[in-house]
């Protein structure tokens, strides 16, 4: 998860750089205020990344296969197919007997700004999760959220938990405010856990809040 998480924070900060452009000839990106383009490009930056192999120590080509963009994957049932995570990293090596099409860490991205807020996150990417949408054949996953206000980990998480959690999502606990690791100053990993609705093994999710004004 750490090679993972730094190679998406380089990424990030790549994305945030006055001036970035997708390509030499492309204009100069703007689209933060959509949520499928940043992802977009997100991914592009990792996938060249990961064609150079030096820009994080063991984020490469050689350890990690080309991610794909909103793929189409089945539910735990096998009853529904539509369902798209924004994207799977997906390790060159997985355990023997694995199908490599259902391994691999599964990234949801939610936009947190003054019109989509942490109940969307929740609703809409944490349930996914829960309802054996995404990532059933795992025991993790990644929550990404691009956020553009105020809002920081752990604290605002914990807070939409809370509100939400009196109503009929009692699959959320506490957020534990203690870090799993501080990746760099200002973006911190924090963990959270919970039962899916069939699958015995409960999820653990990371959570990554990009800030829009973030660097390094």
């Amino acid at each position: 998860m750490a090679i993972v998480a730094k190679a998406i924070l380089l990424a990030w900060d790549t994305l945030n750089t006055p001036g970035y452009r997708p390509s030499p000839n492309a204009p100069i990106f703007t689209s933060f205020s959509d949520e499928n383009d940043v992802t977009d490009q997100l991914v592009t930056i990792l996938n060249t990344m990961a064609d150079n192999g030096d820009a994080v120590l063991g984020f490469s080509n050689e350890y990690f296969q080309t991610i794909e963009i909103g793929s189409r994957q089945p539910n735990a049932a096998h009853t529904n197919f539509g369902n798209q995570p924004d994207f799977v990293i997906r390790p060159q090596k997985r355990p023997s007997g694995v199908p490599s099409a259902t391994y691999g860490v599964y990234v949801e991205c939610k936009t947190i700004d003054e019109t989509k807020g942490i109940n969307l996150y929740i609703t809409k990417g944490i349930k996914r999760f829960v309802d054996e949408r995404y990532a059933w054949s795992m025991k993790h996953g990644l929550m990404l959220g691009y956020v553009f206000t105020d809002e920081r980990l752990p604290a605002a998480l914990d807070t939409g938990f809370t509100a939400l959690r009196k109503k009929e999502y009692k699959f959320l606990k506490s957020v534990s405010p203690t870090a799993q690791s501080a990746l760099f100053p200002g973006c911190e990993v924090h963990e959270t856990t919970h039962p899916r609705t069939s699958i015995s093994t409960p999820i653990r999710l990371d959570h990554m809040w990009l800030p829009r004004d973030f660097s390094y």
